[in-house]
């Protein structure tokens, strides 16, 4: 069984951040942007760029979620790791994720590994596609 590389390893916070960083730039310019808007803001609690993603139902007019950030994708990353949804991903992208976790830098996370994160972090699973 895959270990949590995560937790194993020691992530300085800038290496984390850039990651996430790295993620949701990989999201926004293509694998969200099918079901969600995303827009750039500071998260408050720990001063890195996350970002506001517009979920908001056009039938209904209802927003379902409305903020993605650091910390939330963070702990996405680290349950991906532990192995929490091995069954929610496709054994490629699972592979993916692992990989530039070990290597502690975004490469193999394409936009649809990043769209899966960013799902996984909104709903706990994955809703579109």
């Amino acid at each position: 069984m895959y270990m949590n590389h995560v937790r194993q390893q020691v992530w300085e916070n800038e290496e984390a951040m850039e990651f996430v960083k790295g993620v949701l730039t990989v999201a926004a310019e293509g694998g969200i942007n099918y079901w969600a808007d995303f827009y750039p803001a500071r998260d408050p609690a720990d001063g890195f760029v996350a970002g506001l993603v517009d979920l908001t139902d056009q039938e209904e007019g209802e927003l379902l979620y409305d903020y993605v950030g650091f910390a939330m994708i963070w702990g996405t990353l680290c349950r991906i790791a532990a192995g929490e949804f091995n069954d929610e991903l496709p054994a490629r992208i699972l592979y993916w994720i692992r990989e530039d976790l070990d290597d502690k830098e975004v490469g193999m996370i394409d936009a649809d590994a990043a769209d899966c994160i960013v799902q996984l972090t909104a709903f706990d699973k994955i809703v579109y596609g």
